[in-house]
């Protein structure tokens, strides 16, 4: 076999993948993508706010390291909500309807301590979300909030970002 016999086999098959994936790229994702009208969805706000979803998951990221960083470990609890769970939550009394989980700009975080405990009340939480609201003018953290009399009822395992 003489030397680079192989290299016309590999331009060949070079060429072939790249057509692959040109072609899948402008003709086949478009078939992949969810038929909101069959599928009875609705496409949320947020879909058109895809750069702030991307900021908002790097601050995240971000956030996460300096948990860590200082000892502590976390864990996700709900990231995304469908309006119909928001809905739902809403008529429990343990959310609300216009939930920014649904637009895919809050998260809820489980702290635990460097030694394995689930932190639970607002003080265990309260550095950190001073922390999170550092990192950028939109992000609020839960353990503020206020009910509709004014009241503070805060969700300290909860962080957004209001952008909308």
């Amino acid at each position: 076999m003489k030397p680079l016999s192989f290299l016309p086999w590999i331009i060949a098959i070079s060429g072939f993948m790249w057509l692959l994936i040109w072609s899948a790229e402008y003709f086949c994702f478009e078939d992949l993508k969810p038929n909101y009208r069959t599928l009875n969805l609705v496409e949320t706000r947020a879909t058109c706010h895809w750069k702030e979803q991307a900021a908002f998951a790097q601050d995240i990221a971000t956030f996460i390291s300096y948990i860590h960083s200082k000892g502590y470990y976390c864990t996700f609890g709900e990231a995304w909500r469908s309006h119909e769970q928001a809905e739902i939550y809403a008529h429990e009394g343990k959310g609300i309807v216009n939930s920014l989980h649904c637009e895919r700009l809050a998260f809820d975080l489980n702290l635990y301590s460097p030694e394995g405990k689930y932190l639970k009340e607002a003080k265990d939480y309260a550095p950190f979300g001073r922390y999170w609201c550092s990192l950028n003018k939109k992000n609020r953290w839960g353990g503020c909030f206020h009910d509709h009399t004014g009241r503070l009822k805060p969700d300290c395992d909860h962080f957004e970002r209001n952008s909308l």
